[in-house]
């Protein structure tokens, strides 16, 4: 039996009954057997162009190009967001990385404005729509990289005063969350009525199917909030400057970051529970620092 609670779509909480039928059978010898050469993990697959790297010239002007952000699709496929020639652009690869050439011109959208040395934020939306956070906008693409120009105003969305969007989210209800240097805000599907619903900066966000909202800030701490935004608890840390979030299989999620701000100290990784509370169980009291090399790791 299932309910939404009223956290998906509309007309309050919703609930289900089903029967299923689980068979269960022996594990048997189900897996291959491991390779008769040595694996080295991480070691470049010199199958791949000869020498495991491949060097694309994507743009016109000559300028420089780069890429921020990559998600695989479900379809194999690998969307990228970054510059090209000095625009914001979103790039999409088949599985062996060619530029896929029914995206946008020749696997390429740009968008007639500047990334301005922002770090553009990524998500895909369930209908597989592409959306880009970067300084104050975000914008929509259809899933074939045309402009959504029926999202917000001629396809983006204003936040006003966000100088850096941080991360992205998606409420059960469709609406759309912004973690930005401003705080966090939300806006209707199509977005329109965008709104600062918490007022405190964010560098990370997760969104869960209950409604629950995760925000960490800029020193690892942990925020969670209702889907009305309204404050429940705060984890105090203390492990460092955060960088990111990335979410795991199974609801844990990892917060990125270094022990110094800016570019210098080393990496620092922490685990935490879908409630945004330290896992405790991973490393050394719920976080693990990496010094990779002698200098400065972050």
């Amino acid at each position: 039996t299932t309910n939404d609670l009223g956290n998906v779509g509309e007309g309050g909480a919703k609930e289900d009954t089903d029967t299923i039928d689980i068979t269960v059978k022996a594990l048997g010898d189900h897996f291959d057997d491991p390779p008769d050469w040595p694996t080295f993990p991480g070691v470049l697959d010199t199958s791949f162009d000869d020498d495991g790297r491949r060097i694309l010239d994507a743009g016109n002007s000559g300028g420089s190009e780069y890429i921020r952000g990559m998600k695989l699709l479900p379809d194999g496929k690998i969307l990228a967001v970054g510059s090209v020639d000095g625009k914001l652009s979103l790039l999409r690869f088949t599985s062996s990385l060619d530029l896929d050439p029914n995206f946008g011109s020749g696997g390429v959208v740009k968008t007639p404005s500047g990334i301005y040395g922002r770090e553009p934020m990524l998500e895909v939306d369930k209908e597989g729509r592409l959306l880009v956070g970067v300084s104050e906008r975000l914008y929509r693409y259809l899933a074939n990289g045309s402009l959504d120009t029926t999202f917000g105003s001629s396809g983006f969305a204003q936040m006003r005063n966000a100088a850096h969007v941080y991360g992205l989210g998606i409420q059960g209800d469709g609406r759309i969350l912004a973690a930005t240097s401003y705080g966090v805000f939300r806006m209707d599907q199509d977005g329109g009525n965008v709104l600062r619903i918490i007022s405190s900066s964010g560098t990370g966000l997760q969104v869960w199917d209950d409604g629950d909202i995760i925000v960490a800030d800029g020193d690892f701490d942990i925020s969670r909030y209702s889907r009305d935004a309204v404050h429940e608890q705060t984890y105090s840390t203390d492990f460092g400057y955060t960088h990111s979030t990335l979410d795991l299989p199974d609801n844990r999620f990892l917060v990125v970051g270094s022990t110094v701000s800016g570019d210098r100290g080393d990496l620092v990784i922490s685990r935490h529970l879908a409630s945004g509370a330290v896992d405790t169980s991973f490393g050394s009291g719920g976080r693990t620092t990496l010094p990779v090399l002698e200098g400065d790791d972050v």
